[in-house]
Formats: structure tokens, C-alpha cells, sequence
């Protein structure tokens, strides 16, 4: 599907998994981009496995921390495409590669879900396998794209 937030435009990515109230883009190159959901616009947070212009980061020793005004919000390590929540969101770690996702410590490997737009949806009180694409979100994708 392609994706357009503010000036980025998304050119057949996948959304393999909803993580609390972010979406994971994942390029064909294997690159994710973080999309924070929270408010009514998208807000790209991560861009290509780098942090997004105007977002408040700092640099770790295995990648860089995501952070909201003094308060870390989450990790992600770039080289091992590992998401980890540093605040109290109750969310497990995931990994995200190309065979599969890590969520806590269960492993997907290879699964597509057939018919839905979004691979698994990670939340405090557990995982599902498919879900519809976010509200939020739903605006910005190119309906068009979404038959191929």
C-alpha cells in the first residue's frame, strides 16, 4: 500500500503490526518507520530506521531512544529492528525482520493474514492476528494502492 504523512510518501509498504497506538511501516528494503497514532494526525516519529525531523530523541549504545519532552517513551535498536517501551505502556519488546515478528517472546515466522490490512495488534491486554487499518491513519493511505 502507499502511505502519505505530511511530506513523506510511503511507496508500497506493509503495516505488519500495530503496536499500542503506533503503526510499524515496513519498506521493501526492510526499513521501518514509527507512525504515532495518538492524535487525529499521524505523526512520524521514526523514518527508514532513523528518527523522524522534529522529534525528540537521544542517541543510545544500540540505536536511539524516542522521547516526549523529558520522558523517554520508547528504545529502538536500528541493526536489530527491536522496539522496547521504556515508560509504564505495558507493551512487550517486538522485533520485526523478514521472516518474521517478535512480540515478548512469541514468535510469528512467515504468517501472512490473509484480508487484513494490518498483520497483528499488539496492546496492553494482549495480541491479535489482523486488523483493520487505524482510524487515524485510514486518511492518509492510498485506497487505490491497496489492490495490489
Amino acid at each position: 500500500m502507499n502511505i502519505k504523512i505530511g511530506a513523506n510518501y510511503f511507496n508500497n509498504v506493509s503495516i505488519p503490526i500495530l503496536w499500542g497506538e503506533r503503526a510499524i511501516l515496513q519498506d521493501q528494503e526492510g526499513r521501518l518507520s514509527v507512525v504515532d497514532l495518538r492524535s487525529g494526525n499521524p505523526r512520524l516519529e521514526i523514518l527508514g530506521d532513523t528518527p523522524a525531523q522534529d522529534i525528540t530523541y537521544l542517541p543510545t549504545e544500540a540505536g536511539f531512544e524516542i522521547r516526549e519532552g523529558e520522558e523517554a517513551i520508547y528504545t529502538y535498536d536500528p541493526n536489530e529492528k527491536i522496539l522496547s517501551v521504556t515508560s509504564s505502556g505495558g507493551l512487550p519488546d517486538i522485533q520485526v525482520s523478514s521472516t518474521g515478528i517478535r512480540v515478548g517472546t512469541n514468535h510469528f515466522l512467515g504468517n501472512v493474514v490473509s484480508g487484513s490490512a494490518v498483520g497483528i495488534a499488539v496492546s496492553p491486554s494482549g495480541v491479535s492476528l489482523g486488523a483493520e487499518i487505524p482510524p487515524s491513519l485510514v486518511g492518509s493511505i492510498d485506497l487505490d494502492s491497496m489492490e495490489s
